[in-house]
């Protein structure tokens, strides 16, 4: 092999490495890894709601909810109005397939809950509230980290399950999440 053909394959190798790092770089933008994450105080919404508990993974819980939650939200049902999602543990913190949640479906009343689903409401109260559009895998690594350093800087801490709230409208989605809050005193 002489020096021209060595040259060729390096070249050949960094044309492809940047092509392959420029691919990686496009998927990150597009599932939101350089979104900003914006929190402020708020108030968690009352919500009703009809799920189940699950011990499993946050993966395995997103794809539940596509294929078992979504299709109830869709199917025109009056009293079912979204789905959502409580989280006992941090998804960041917690071995991976060991995650707590309870997930099912909002309903405007108890009057008609879905077989084989458990009835659950989520009180009312202050709560850090943050929004991210795109992939919710993605979105857990950016909101529990900086839900974590916000609450600390001001003496506060989460007060309870962490309530997520999964949107979709035809090709925009986005996941709304709601820290409960208690303010310690020093």
């Amino acid at each position: 092999m002489n020096i021209s053909e060595i040259s060729l394959r390096v070249k050949r190798f960094a044309i492809f490495l940047a092509i392959l790092i420029l691919l990686i770089l496009s998927l990150a933008w597009f599932l939101g890894a350089f979104k900003r994450v914006d929190l402020k105080m708020d108030q968690q919404p009352e919500i009703i709601m009809a799920g189940q508990w699950l011990h499993t993974s946050y993966r395995e819980i997103l794809d539940y909810t596509e294929s078992q939650l979504f299709p109830m939200v869709n199917n025109d049902s009056p009293n079912v109005t979204g789905v959502c999602g409580l989280y006992f543990d941090n998804p960041k913190l917690v071995v991976a397939d060991s995650l707590e949640a309870f997930v099912g479906v909002m309903l405007t009343d108890s009057s008609s809950i879905p077989e084989g689903l458990i009835y659950r409401r989520v009180l009312s109260g202050p709560a850090l509230h943050g929004r991210f559009e795109r992939s919710p895998i993605i979105g857990q690594f950016k909101i529990y980290p900086a839900a974590g350093r916000w609450l600390e800087q001001r003496g506060m801490s989460v007060a309870g399950p962490v309530l997520e709230i999964y949107h979709r409208q035809e090709s925009h989605k986005w996941v709304d999440y709601y820290f409960p809050v208690e303010h310690h005193e020093d």
